[in-house]
């Protein structure tokens, strides 16, 4: 008799990302300095959170079509996949153009900033602030925080 056993185990990707940019979240609450260091990571999760449930839902609903996603989708990003997704949901009312869908299809250009990481060069007159800092030069990932 053998020790061995057979396991079938799924494991779901957008779970652990979501699980991961929530507890970033609360460790940046918890910061009164550096919670910016907390919160760009927590966004980066969010996207990719979001997007690892777009892969699961076509996953479940549309499985063949999933098989070869990469190829099937091909320039087609997110919102390909979720209108496919939305055309197998009967009776679904797809509001694409309001909240929540547009605050976290927003977060896909904050990953592209992230993701593909351009050198930001910037010039400013630092002027010191009424507790002794400066201001400090803007990101475009800011506008996100």
């Amino acid at each position: 008799m053998s020790d061995e056993s057979s396991i079938e185990e799924e494991i779901y990707t957008h779970e652990y990302l979501w699980r991961s940019a929530s507890m970033l979240i609360e460790k940046a609450e918890e910061q009164n300095n550096g919670s910016y260091h907390f919160l760009l990571p927590s966004l980066l999760m969010s996207f990719m959170a979001f997007e690892a449930f777009v892969n699961f839902c076509g996953f479940v609903l549309l499985p063949d079509l999933w098989k070869d996603e990469k190829e099937n989708f091909k320039r087609k990003g997110v919102e390909g996949k979720l209108e496919v997704i939305v055309e197998k949901l009967p009776g679904f009312s797809w509001q694409k153009g309001n909240p929540p869908y547009q605050r976290i299809k927003s977060l896909e250009d904050f990953r592209d900033i992230v993701a593909h990481g351009k050198v930001v060069a910037t010039q400013y007159v630092a002027q010191r602030k009424e507790d002794g800092s400066h201001f400090q030069f803007k990101h475009a990932w800011d506008s996100y925080l």
